[in-house]
């Protein structure tokens, strides 16, 4: 049987018919859907922070791991920055790597207010994410070269390669204050390791209407990673319910078992009032998930060009 040349080939998505008119999908590399890009956190976060779980491949048990550095100055990403990167890398045209945006498109995109508290928010956000360097081991999948099918064991790398902000600080003149975040372009560069993995198929869409809409970080963190599980199936069972609170939405190492299930049982509430879940169950003593996926109702298949897609 010939392999299927994933880069010549369309991905048939399914999507329901009104999802397609009401929402915006941004493709997001896989990695970066199973593991936090960020502190679960609101307060600013000085420490490194550190993932890891375990997999079975070719009959053996691999470590991965995921650790977030950040800057002594600025810290590791936090909760907010998570939205602040998907929102800027959906402003990205289709195939390229980078992209100049003013501040103030951005806010648009992210439905929050015009005004300097934001763009302050803004700014401070996209340093954090520039600054902090990510190390992966076993976690990005080899395609090509000498070690096909094998995993890479290890990268290192931060979500930007480069950068570009314009300044806080007022011009001085009234009315080139007042539209100062509709004429300056900041700039943003894709890191080149996520931009390949991606260009080789590595990729899931994201609702970004629909995470955009969920409040809690909790929810939006468990809607990235539950919606990568729901590929092909609508009912996933977690088996150990520490492993992925703590090393797959963030959750806090210290929690006991039952402030696990109280967190994610805030998500889980949310998703569901919003739609996303049907139902969630607990079973084996508390330490299984089973999450169920609401039903989707007129479904059709969406091709997605890869080699027109970053």
């Amino acid at each position: 049987m010939k392999k299927k040349k994933v880069l010549k080939e369309p991905i048939i998505i399914e999507m329901p018919t009104e999802a397609i008119v009401k929402s915006r999908l941004v493709l997001e590399e896989l990695n970066l859907c199973e593991f936090p890009l960020t502190a679960l956190t609101t307060q600013k976060n000085f420490s490194p922070l550190s993932f890891s779980d375990e997999i079975t491949f070719n009959g053996r048990k691999i470590k991965r791991e995921w650790i977030i550095d950040g800057s002594l100055k600025y810290g590791t990403p936090i909760a907010i920055d998570e939205e602040v990167f998907l929102v800027g890398y959906s402003l990205f045209e289709k195939g390229a790597d980078d992209k100049d945006f003013t501040t103030y498109k951005f806010c648009k995109a992210a439905g929050w207010p015009t005004d300097g508290h934001y763009y302050k928010i803004f700014h401070e956000s996209s340093l954090r994410i520039a600054l902090s360097s990510y190390v992966s081991k076993h976690s990005f999948w080899n395609k090509q070269g000498e070690k096909k099918g094998q995993y890479f064991a290890e990268k290192v790398f931060r979500l930007l390669d480069e950068v570009k902000l314009y300044g806080l600080e007022k011009a001085g003149d009234k009315e080139t204050d007042e539209r100062i975040w509709e004429q300056k372009f900041n700039y943003w560069r894709l890191n080149r390791t996520i931009f390949e993995s991606m260009q080789k198929g590595n990729i899931k869409p994201t609702n970004l209407s629909f995470y955009l809409s969920l409040r809690r970080p909790i929810a939006k963190r468990q809607y990235r990673y539950y919606d990568k599980r729901f590929y092909g199936r609508s009912i996933v069972e977690i088996h150990d319910i520490r492993n992925f609170a703590c090393n797959h939405i963030g959750l806090s190492k210290n929690y006991n078992l039952y402030e696990i299930k109280r967190e994610l049982d805030k998500g889980h509430e949310e998703l569901v009032k919003a739609g996303f879940l049907k139902e969630w169950t607990y079973t084996n003593d508390d330490r299984t998930l089973i999450i169920e996926q609401a039903p989707k109702y007129n479904i059709i298949s969406v091709p997605i060009d890869i080699k027109e897609t970053p």
